[in-house]
């Protein structure tokens, strides 16, 4: 995912490891989860570091699926101890 500011900086977001099943539902896990960051106060780079990471969790199932809030808070306690 990359993120494109007004000063010409670009943000390129790693991909979070999936093993990809069904991609239906990805776009839009991007934007609700992309939104819900900002509405809360979330950076652009921490919501969009969130929504990736929430897509990655629902493309390895199959159909349009979710992700539940814990699924998605151990997810990303993962990659900040990553980082």
């Amino acid at each position: 995912m990359s993120l494109f500011g007004r000063e010409g900086i670009t943000l390129d977001i790693p991909a979070y490891p999936a093993e990809v099943r069904d991609t239906i539902g990805a776009g839009d896990t991007v934007t609700a989860t992309f939104a819900l960051g900002l509405a809360t106060g979330a950076a652009m780079a921490d919501a969009a570091t969130i929504a990736n990471v929430a897509a990655a969790l629902v493309v390895r199932r199959m159909g349009c699926a979710t992700t539940t809030p814990d699924e998605l808070l151990r997810a990303v306690a993962e990659l900040e101890t990553a980082w």
